[in-house]
């Protein structure tokens, strides 16, 4: 409570000169690496309450994402950075539930296939928990894989929706892109900031927010299994496809290309553009690495080990949780009370 107030500021600073409680923070963060201050029992109060949040919804978004953490100027036993995968939840308008997932890891502990699968079954997890909640899984182009799509959770606790590489052009791509348009539609573009390139990432310059027109087409499709031996007893996969596609992108912009893949029924086009507008709520957790990085400055961070690292990035998650959900209240409903959210 006493960081959330100055997420900017170190802690002793956002402390007020409070000995005691700078003490028991730093006491906190130091323990050892085998105590019982994992991520896990850090964050287990805001899942309790995160699972309530979801509760009172129909359906919830439980979005999947990774950033880089990258410590600058820092006094450490050789940590420059970790990556972060987190599960956002999401109500159906957008609006933040809690962070009850986070896992840490270097770009060479855990393939990028093993952070997703991670993340599908936390989700799944919660979903057991639930009681009539349709729990969908948002993720983008790094989930793409048959793995995925196919394990036992999937379709039963989980639905997903996963926007696709693209790659096999000839075949289900080629099939959408020679279909007559089955319906257009008008879409806002949110403004996109600027991002470095990393392992994990392609750069991205900023664009500006936009209104567009577009294409939509969506059928039902069957995935077959790759051949692999691990993969040979596997039956083709039934998803349906929805394809968004710009027309005439200003100059100098790259035109807005989605091909989603979901285990959503697609059947008309109210349930092909519900299935946009649950993907076009992604992004809520780029916003969510924007206020945990240039809000509470995690990469600031100095804590000279990757546990205590760990533990300080866990405190100010939620914090970031909280703000991005702030700022949205307050732009959508400015006459709401400012103690309306609770943690």
């Amino acid at each position: 409570k006493i960081q959330s107030k100055q997420p900017m500021a170190s802690f002793p600073t956002a402390a007020g000169g409070d000995q005691a409680a700078a003490l028991g923070h730093y006491r906190m963060i130091e323990q050892p690496a085998k105590s019982e201050v994992t991520v896990d029992n850090m964050l287990a109060v805001h899942r309790r309450r995160t699972l309530e949040r979801m509760q009172s919804q129909p359906e919830v978004l439980c979005v999947q994402d990774g950033t880089d953490l990258n410590f600058v100027n820092r006094r450490s036993d050789g940590i420059l950075g970790m990556h972060l995968h987190s599960v956002l939840a999401l109500d159906l308008q957008g609006m933040p539930l809690g962070v009850p997932h986070l896992d840490y890891s270097s770009n060479e502990d855990k393939p990028n296939t093993g952070r997703w699968l991670w993340g599908l079954q936390r989700c799944a997890e919660l979903s057991q928990q639930l009681q009539q909640v349709r729990v969908v899984s948002v993720m983008d182009r790094e989930a793409d894989f048959f793995e995925l799509f196919s394990q036992p959770e999937v379709g039963r606790e989980v639905d997903l929706l996963v926007r696709a590489l693209g790659k096999d052009e000839l075949k289900l791509f080629g099939k959408l892109n020679t279909m007559r348009t089955q319906a257009h539609l008008k879409l806002r573009v949110e403004r996109q900031s600027a991002r470095r390139g990393s392992r994990s990432q392609r750069a991205r310059a900023e664009q500006s927010a936009r209104h567009i027109r577009a294409e939509l087409r969506w059928f039902e499709v069957q995935l077959p299994a790759p051949q692999k031996s691990q993969f040979r007893d596997c039956k083709p996969l039934r998803l349906h496809a929805v394809q968004v596609k710009e027309i005439q992108a200003p100059e100098g912009v790259e035109p807005l290309h989605w091909f989603l893949l979901t285990t959503l029924p697609v059947q008309s086009r109210a349930q092909a553009e519900q299935v946009i507008q649950r993907y076009r709520l992604r992004w809520r957790i780029e916003d969510w690495h924007r206020v945990l990085k240039s809000g509470c400055k995690v990469e600031l961070l100095a804590h000279r080990t990757e546990v205590r690292q760990q533990r300080a990035i866990t405190i100010n998650a939620v914090i970031a949780w909280r703000l991005t959900a702030l700022t949205l209240l307050g732009r959508e409903t400015p006459e709401l009370p400012s103690d309306v959210l609770h943690t």
